[in-house]
């Protein structure tokens, strides 16, 4: 029901729906995934990060769980990189696994961190990592802005979309 609240725009009733999920349920740590979710799309960052957070208490025992325990790391390296904690959004990056579907994401991310702290040269090692483990990725990146922009939309889904068809690294 948190989720159809959450499509109908109710957050408060969707937030409300996913706090009663038992902690023994199947659906705990999606439930709880989605509740950071909620509290993202309403703008609460701190409560967003503390949901996020709740999920990494319990054991991940099925795929779906060690999916959305990797998507948690993603929303709570985000939601760090966006309060300008680059040591604790990093930190948060590293836990995703290379096995993980989710890793040349977190790479790419990890780049935009270190552009945030105008290291450039740690930038360009991560992106050529992310090069070497998925020569097939898309994404851009330029030093000129130095701004990674958050689609928050994307943590409502288990898929990242709208990558530009290139890698391009421009780092003027």
């Amino acid at each position: 029901r948190g989720k159809y609240y959450f499509f109908q725009g109710n957050l408060t009733e969707a937030a409300r729906s996913l706090i009663g999920v038992p902690d023994n349920a199947e659906y705990t740590l999606r439930a709880r995934y989605f509740l950071g979710v909620v509290y993202v799309k309403g703008g609460d960052l701190t409560r967003a990060l503390e949901a996020f957070q709740s999920v990494l208490r319990s054991p991940a025992t099925t795929d779906e769980d060690k999916q959305t325990v990797d998507l948690t790391y993603l929303a709570i390296g985000r939601i760090e990189y966006e309060q300008q904690h680059e040591d604790a959004a990093i930190e948060a990056y590293q836990h995703i696994s290379t096995d993980s579907e989710y890793f040349d994401d977190a790479l790419y991310e990890v780049s935009w961190v270190h552009l945030a702290r105008g290291d450039t040269t740690k930038a360009r090692r991560s992106l050529e990592m992310l090069v070497i483990y998925d020569p097939d990725y898309r994404g851009s990146i330029s030093v000129r802005n130095q701004h990674l922009n958050n689609d928050y939309n994307g943590f409502e889904g288990f898929e990242i979309e709208g990558r530009p068809a290139a890698v391009a690294v421009d780092f003027w």
